[in-house]
């Protein structure tokens, strides 16, 4: 299908079902989109379509992926300390979280503009990507 040049390490679907994103290794950040109505069962390329492919969107692994709840936003976490949040219309950078862990972040969450982190460390962190 479509490749990352390293190991996936998150791989998520939107609310509503027509898009989703992969991470990897590679700090690449891939969205696509997914038209259900070409159907038959038979999961073909024409099926799926790349949007956007978000290269070097963190400066080390990306290790999960979270959309918002109206899919406009995908949150990323990485062994670089941060998380990002990404336009997923257009593939930018929103913002980015950067003050907090002390260990590389491993898992993140993301409901109604709450973010909440986990890290190495074993600490969770609370957000808000409005400030």
């Amino acid at each position: 299908l479509f490749n990352h040049s390293s190991p996936i390490t998150s791989c998520t679907f939107n609310s509503n079902g027509d898009k989703f994103a992969s991470s990897s290794k590679d700090s690449t950040i891939i969205i696509y989109s997914i038209d259900w109505r070409i159907t038959n069962y038979n999961y073909t390329n024409d099926m799926i379509q790349v949007l956007h492919t978000i290269q070097n969107a963190h400066l080390d692994w990306i290790n999960d992926l979270k959309w918002s709840n109206s899919s406009d936003f995908l949150l990323s976490c990485s062994n670089d300390l941060t998380l990002k949040l990404w336009n997923s219309e257009n593939g930018k950078e929103k913002c980015t979280l950067d003050k907090g862990h002390t260990s590389n972040i491993n898992t993140c969450s993301f409901q109604y503009g709450c973010i909440v982190s986990g890290c190495s460390k074993g600490e969770l962190k609370v957000w808000s990507h409005r400030g």
